[in-house]
């Protein structure tokens, strides 16, 4: 049996693991931090035939999240040739310009991403299905729509959280 205390949000393995009498078995830790700094726990290995117990210190350190890249869109009000067109449902257009970041999952696990900005309401929407859903060692295109409503230069961050997708298990 396995117990991890302390840091439980930042440290995850299987609860149960078997090794064969006289031999060594590796242990899938894995350190996934949610937020910057200092992440302490603990780990207890209990082998429930011989009542023995291995206790391990857990320390990580979670980083900033790295910039995956840079989006530059110049689009003038009103005269942008990538600009397309589309009803707001009464008489008006509404003036649109397309993007497309592409996401990457290089993890073993399908995750479930979650795009978020910093800029106003009005001026962007992510176009894609939500959740946006992507399998392990996959990429998927994520489409946006920047409405150019206003004039002038709009400076700001689309990021991406994500999640792991839940194993379900039987009943039983």
């Amino acid at each position: 049996m396995a117990r991890i205390t302390g840091a439980i949000h930042g440290f995850t393995g299987p609860v149960r693991i078997t090794a064969k009498a006289g031999t060594s078995t590796e242990y899938p830790l894995t350190f996934s931090p949610c937020q910057e700094g200092e992440v302490a726990g603990s780990l207890t290995l209990y082998n429930p035939v011989d009542g023995t117990e291995h206790k391990f210190k857990l320390m990580g350190i979670g980083l900033e999240s790295a910039t995956a890249g840079t989006v530059n869109i110049n689009c003038s009000l009103g005269a942008c040739s990538h600009c397309r067109c589309e009803s707001d449902g009464g008489t008006s257009q509404l003036r649109y310009h397309p993007f497309s970041v592409t996401i990457h999952n290089k993890t073993r696990r399908t995750r479930i991403y979650k795009a978020d900005n910093n800029l106003p309401e009005c001026l962007i929407r992510c176009l894609s299905a939500d959740p946006i859903i992507v399998c392990p060692g996959h990429t998927l295109s994520c489409s946006f729509a920047l409405f150019p409503s206003r004039c002038g230069t709009h400076t700001g961050v689309i990021s991406f959280s994500s999640t792991v997708v839940k194993r379900s298990h039987p009943a039983r």
